[in-house]
């Protein structure tokens, strides 16, 4: 396992130096765990030099040990484990250090430096923006005066990561301005989404964006057009719009590949 293996780029011989462990949680839900892939062959393409590997805590492979064996065959004595999450909760700051330094025992010589959740990031904002704007033509009104939008987010009970979700949501509202914003969570957290949308439901704005603020595809983003629908129906008299939840995208792949940067170029 000490022998580096050599890559062919250009038709000249090297051996990577750096390298980037992107984690996920991981999903039975295939179509998850296809954007998760083609995210992290995103974000291959946009670090060509460097080697990439994808790896999971748990419910899908390849494990993060996997993941680090790869790296390490591929000749990389130095890894940045960047979390391909949203926010900084039990996953990033425990769950993932703990799995990556068991299984970073198993090698020597090998440094591994953390790199922070996607977080509020300023490509994260402007991938919401565009899942925002990208519903804006159905609603065909001012939404700075008229429109309200209602984020929803996984749930967590790390105090920190709901103070980043706040923070995040009153970011997006600067970068496009709506007539009111809240948040409600899918679990863990208050206000629920079912609470959000009777909230929406009782105001005064005639039209509702729900945004989903989650990665990628799965039983989340399914419940929660059901909840939607079913809020539809009892509250017809409203226009409800779902945007799209973030998914693979080239400004999702830029912000996992800047905080790559930030920690590798980080002083020791």
């Amino acid at each position: 396992m000490e022998k580096p293996e050599v890559q062919m780029a250009n038709d000249q011989v090297t051996t990577p130096k750096t390298g980037m462990l992107l984690v996920g949680h991981g999903t039975r839900n295939e179509l998850g765990m296809a954007e998760f892939h083609e995210t992290a062959g995103l974000v291959a393409m946009q670090v060509p030099d460097i080697a990439v590997e994808p790896g999971f805590l748990e419910l899908a492979e390849p494990s993060i040990k996997v993941a680090l064996e790869r790296l390490f065959d591929r000749g990389v004595r130095e890894i940045i484990v960047v979390p391909l999450l949203l926010f900084a909760a039990g996953h990033a700051k425990q769950d993932i250090p703990t799995e990556v330094s068991i299984a970073a025992a198993d090698f020597q010589h090998l440094k591994i430096r953390p790199a922070e959740p996607l977080g509020c990031h300023e490509w994260i904002l402007a991938a919401s923006a565009e899942r925002f704007r990208s519903v804006l033509p159905l609603v065909k009104i001012e939404p700075a005066t008229e429109v309200a939008l209602l984020m929803v987010s996984r749930g967590t009970s790390d105090l920190s990561a709901i103070a980043e979700v706040n923070r995040f949501v009153r970011l997006r509202r600067e970068v496009t301005p709506v007539a009111f914003a809240s948040t409600a969570y899918m679990a863990v957290t208050e206000p629920t989404v079912e609470t959000g949308l009777e909230i929406m439901a009782r105001s005064s704005y005639s039209s509702i964006i729900v945004q989903p603020h989650l990665l990628f595809q799965g039983k989340l983003t399914s419940d929660l057009r059901v909840m939607v629908q079913k809020k539809r129906v009892e509250s017809p008299e409203k226009k409800w719009l779902v945007a799209e939840h973030l998914g693979p995208c080239e400004l999702v792949a830029k912000a996992a590949v800047s905080r790559f940067l930030e920690a590798r170029d980080a002083p020791a």
